[in-house]
C-alpha cells in the first residue's frame, strides 16, 4: 500500500482521537434551567452562575436562591486572555468546532465545545460553555432541594450559535442572577425569533467591583453591560461583525433585563427602549407607517383575560407596555379601528454606556426608521398582581404544603405572562429583514411655507406613509422644479430629515431678494421616491 494514504489516515485518526468536542441530544431548555435526566454533562445551568454580594440590599435575587459570596469565582481576564479568547470566538463563528476545542485546551480555558441537538426545536446549536468546579451552595438551609452543586472558576458565560439562522439577530442576557427570569425568557426569544446568537453572562454583577465607596451597579467589574474588558463584550463584537459581514446590514440586538418586584411600582411590566437617550423609537419598537408592524400593534388588545394566570384583572395592551419616547404619540390601532395611546411612562431606559448598545448603535442615527438595539425590562412581579411576599412566592411556583419551590415550574408564570411579547417581537422579524413592502413612499399631500426671511424659507408638510422610509428631501431652485436643476437637502445635511414624523424644515443660506421654488418628497431604503409635493413659490 502507498505510504501517503496511510499517513493521511493516521493523521485523521489522531485528530479524531484528540478531539474532545462534546455531542449532546437533549432539550436545551432543560439544560438551561431544568433537568435533562443525564442526557448532558450537567444541567440546570442557571443554578451554577457565580454568586457574590457587595450590598445585600442593593439588588433583589430569586426568592428560592439566596446569594452567597464564594460560590464560584470570576476571573478578571488579562489582556492576553482576551486576545486568546478572540481566537476562540473567531473559530466559533465559522463553526470550526475542532479548532475551538483545540484552542480552549491550548489556552487552558475551562471550557468545552458542544454540538447540541435540541430535541425541542430540532435545531443543532454550537455551544461554548464552562466546565463546573466542585463548589457547593446550600443556600443557607438544611434542606437539599435548594442545594446548588458546582459553579464556575471563570464565570465568563455561555455562548450559543444557531448556524442555520437566516436572521442577523443577537440576544443577550447580561444579568441572569438578579434579573433571574431573563434566562428563561431570553431562550424563548432566541428560539421564537430564530436568532443567530444568544449570550448568557455566567457571573452575578456584584461578584467583583472596584470598592470605591458604596456599591452601585456602575462600579461592577464583571457586569458585561458596563465593561468592554470582558469576554462577553469581546464575543458580542465578533458576533455583530460576523452578522454585518454575512447579511450586509446592521444586526438587531435584543437585550433582556428584569427588575425588582417591589421597587418600580406604577409602571407597565414591559419597559422598552432603543437605548439610553434614544428617545425617538422606530422599528421594530414603533412603526410610524400605516402598516403597524411593531411589537405593540402585534399584541392583542386584551393581552391576558382576567384570572388567566392566577388572580388578576384583565391586562390591557396600554397597561402591558411602556416605551421610552419623547414624542406625544405612539398609536395602537384596535381591531375596530380605534386609536389608543401607548404609554411613555417608564423609569428604566438602560445604562447610558451599555457596552452592547454603544457598539450596535455606533454611527447610527437616532432618527432612523430602524433601531438596531432593543432594551427591555420585565417586572419580576407585574403590577397586575397584589404585591406581597406570598404572591411573589406563588408567582414562582412555591408550594406551601411542602414548603418548597417546584423547581420544574419556577418560570411557568413569568414565561406565560411575557410570552405575548415574545410572539410579537418574533412576528416583526420577517418584515423587518425583508424591509420592502413593495410600495413607494406615500405622496405628501400638502406642503406650505410658514416663515421666510432674507436668506431662509421654512416649510412644513403632511407626512409620508412608508414602512422602509429613509429620508425626506427638500428640493429648491431659482427655476421651477420641473426643470430638474434643483438642489437637495436630505438626511445627509440634517439628520432630522431621516425621521418619518418630521414635518418641517428651514432652508437657509439662500440669496436674498431672489425667488425660489421649493418642494418636498420622500425616499425609501429601496430607492423609491414619492411624487414631489405641490410646488411652493416664495
Amino acid at each position: 500500500m502507498n505510504r501517503l494514504p496511510i499517513l493521511i489516515i493516521l493523521i485523521i485518526m489522531a485528530v479524531v482521537t484528540l478531539s474532545a468536542v462534546t455531542y449532546e441530544n437533549a432539550s436545551f431548555k432543560d439544560f438551561l434551567y431544568g433537568d435533562t435526566n443525564g442526557a448532558t454533562v450537567y444541567d440546570n445551568w442557571v443554578t451554577h452562575i457565580v454568586e457574590g454580594l457587595a450590598d445585600p440590599d442593593y439588588n433583589l435575587y430569586a426568592p428560592w436562591d439566596p446569594q452567597t459570596t464564594g460560590f464560584g469565582t470570576y476571573n478578571y481576564p488579562s489582556n492576553q486572555e482576551l486576545t486568546d479568547w478572540d481566537s476562540v470566538i473567531d473559530a466559533f463563528v465559522v463553526g470550526d468546532t475542532t479548532l475551538v476545542d483545540f484552542l480552549i485546551t491550548q489556552f487552558g480555558f475551562p471550557y468545552e465545545m458542544v454540538e447540541f441537538s435540541d430535541t425541542d426545536t430540532g435545531r443543532m446549536f454550537f455551544v461554548l460553555r464552562e466546565n463546573l468546579n466542585g463548589d457547593v451552595d446550600d443556600s443557607g438551609t438544611t434542606e437539599t432541594w435548594d442545594d446548588e452543586i458546582g459553579s464556575f472558576d471563570y464565570g465568563w458565560g455561555m455562548y450559543v450559535y444557531n448556524p442555520a439562522s437566516n436572521w442577523p439577530i443577537v440576544v443577550t442576557v447580561p444579568h441572569p442572577n438578579d434579573d433571574y427570569i431573563t434566562s428563561a425568557i431570553g431562550w424563548d426569544t432566541f428560539v421564537e425569533c430564530d436568532a443567530r446568537y444568544v449570550l448568557f453572562s455566567g457571573v452575578g454583577r456584584e461578584v467583583l467591583w472596584n470598592h470605591d465607596g458604596n456599591y452601585t451597579n456602575s462600579k461592577s467589574l464583571c457586569d458585561p453591560t458596563r465593561n468592554t474588558h470582558h469576554t462577553f463584550s469581546y464575543a458580542y463584537v465578533k458576533f455583530a461583525d460576523e452578522m454585518r459581514a454575512t447579511f450586509n446590514r446592521r444586526e438587531f440586538s435584543l437585550q433582556i433585563h428584569s427588575y425588582d418586584w417591589n421597587r418600580h411600582l406604577g409602571y407597565p411590566p414591559n419597559q422598552i427602549s432603543a437605548g439610553w437617550g434614544r428617545s425617538h423609537p422606530s422599528l421594530p419598537i414603533r412603526d410610524l407607517s400605516s402598516n403597524k408592524i411593531d411589537v405593540c400593534n402585534l399584541t392583542p388588545e386584551i393581552v391576558h383575560p382576567a384570572n388567566s394566570i392566577g388572580i388578576h384583572d384583565a391586562v390591557h395592551v396600554t397597561d402591558y407596555y411602556g416605551v421610552y419616547n419623547s414624542e406625544a404619540f405612539f398609536e395602537y390601532i384596535t381591531d375596530s379601528g380605534e386609536t389608543l395611546q401607548i404609554s411613555n411612562h417608564i423609569d428604566l431606559t438602560g445604562y447610558r454606556y451599555n457596552s452592547q448598545g454603544v457598539y450596535s448603535c455606533s454611527g447610527w442615527s437616532d432618527w432612523d426608521v430602524y433601531d438596531p438595539f432593543y432594551h427591555i425590562e420585565y417586572d419580576e412581579l407585574p403590577d397586575s398582581y397584589y404585591h406581597n411576599q406570598q404572591n411573589l412566592m406563588w408567582f414562582y411556583a412555591y408550594n406551601p404544603d411542602t414548603g418548597e419551590y417546584d423547581m420544574a415550574h419556577l418560570f411557568d408564570n413569568a414565561r406565560a405572562f411575557y410570552y405575548p411579547w415574545v410572539v410579537a417581537i418574533a412576528g416583526c422579524m420577517p418584515a423587518l429583514f425583508q424591509f420592502d413592502d413593495g410600495t413607494p413612499p406615500g405622496d405628501i399631500a400638502q406642503a406650505t411655507h410658514f416663515e421666510s426671511s432674507m436668506s431662509r424659507i421654512s416649510l412644513e408638510w403632511t407626512l409620508s406613509d412608508d414602512y422602509e422610509f429613509e429620508s425626506y428631501e427638500i428640493l429648491f431652485d431659482t427655476a421651477p422644479l420641473a426643470d430638474e436643476t434643483y438642489s437637495i437637502r436630505n438626511r445627509s445635511n440634517n439628520a432630522n430629515l431621516a425621521q418619518q414624523n418630521t414635518g418641517s424644515y428651514t432652508v437657509s443660506g439662500l440669496a436674498s431678494g431672489t425667488t425660489y421654488y421649493l418642494g418636498v418628497r420622500a425616499l425609501d431604503y429601496n430607492g423609491n421616491y414619492s411624487a414631489i409635493s405641490n410646488e411652493i413659490n416664495e
